[in-house]
């Protein structure tokens, strides 16, 4: 059955942008401007951002611990602050500001109601994902947007109640651009440590088909973790071009983290200290670690290792 379309505002990017600066200028909303450093490895491009923002960003341990899938009571979602809300989006899903911001501006698209961030996307969000994105790239905006979804602890999420994360595409093209096809499955793209796969989106794709694609992306990712090493995490990137996901072993190591966004090259660190550790540890190889390494994982790796333990 297709869903009906979502009506918003044709306004909603200029709005948006208002509603966020004069947050900023309040002292309300965490973010300052950052410079990006492009650093390109074996073939893959990285762009990390040193932002302040992130260093009063709380980990909720609604995502952290084994009762991820009951935080309600713990959820700022479910009472959000109504000076960051821009929109209801049909009856399902709120659009707020990001109170912790690294691009301006940045938004949360999260479920009305207690969903857990380790339930998959279903028709119903993708449709309030597309909607979002197609006004937010209408009057008034500032470019081309992209979504990340982190599904579970190990693919980076840090607020257990489920939402998607909607911020502007970067300028200078991300891998999954690479993908040629909307029917056969991109996993081997020139350059990508680790198991991804991608397809394209028809131009003018209905949620229906985003979300019949997305269905065999995931279906795919969860056979690679099922064959490697267990686990259900996964990060899910989209554009108005492609749908990428990516299998997760872990969030990060050592002090460097990374989520749907760092998993396609752009890596927001808190500070100086985190920005080197990628350096130390191998920019790919790292890459690689969190998610599963094209090659397989290697005997002997320990499996399990979460944010903040030693790094090999």
């Amino acid at each position: 059955m297709t869903l009906l379309a979502l009506a918003l505002a044709d306004d909603l990017a200029s709005r948006a942008l208002s509603m966020f600066d004069a947050l900023v200028s309040q002292g309300r909303l965490h973010y300052a401007a950052t410079t990006p450093e492009t650093h390109r490895v074996n073939n893959f491009t990285f762009e990390f951002r040193i932002a302040t923002a992130l260093l009063t960003k709380p980990h909720s341990p609604s995502s952290t611990s084994s009762a991820a899938g009951r935080p309600e009571g713990r959820s700022p979602f479910l009472v959000p602050d109504p000076a960051f809300v821009v929109t209801p989006v049909g009856a399902a899903h709120v659009l707020e500001l990001n109170l912790h911001s690294v691009l301006r501006p940045s938004f949360v698209l999260h479920t009305r109601l207690f969903r857990p961030q380790t339930e998959d996307l279903g028709p119903a969000d993708v449709r309030a994902v597309r909607a979002v994105m197609a006004r937010l790239e209408g009057p008034g905006a500032r470019g081309a947007t992209m979504m990340i979804f982190n599904c579970g602890v190990a693919a980076g999420c840090s607020q257990g109640h489920k939402h998607v994360q909607i911020f502007a595409r970067p300028a200078g093209g991300l891998f999954p651009d690479a993908a040629a096809s909307a029917d056969e499955i991109e996993e081997r793209i020139d350059g990508v440590p680790f198991k991804h796969y991608v397809l394209r989106l028809p131009r003018g794709a209905s949620p229906e088909a985003v979300y019949e694609r997305l269905a065999r992306l995931v279906t795919a990712a969860r056979a690679a973790l099922a064959a490697c090493c267990g686990g259900e995490a996964l990060n899910v990137v989209l554009t108005d071009r492609w749908v990428c996901v990516i299998p997760r072993r872990r969030a990060g190591s050592g002090g460097a983290a990374a989520n749907g966004a760092g998993m396609v090259g752009m890596v927001w660190v808190k500070d100086r200290a985190e920005r080197d550790r990628w350096g130390a540890f191998g920019y790919t190889e790292h890459l690689a670690y969190l998610g599963v390494p094209i090659g397989g994982v290697p005997l002997g790796e320990v499996e399990g290792e979460v944010e903040g333990e030693g790094r090999r």
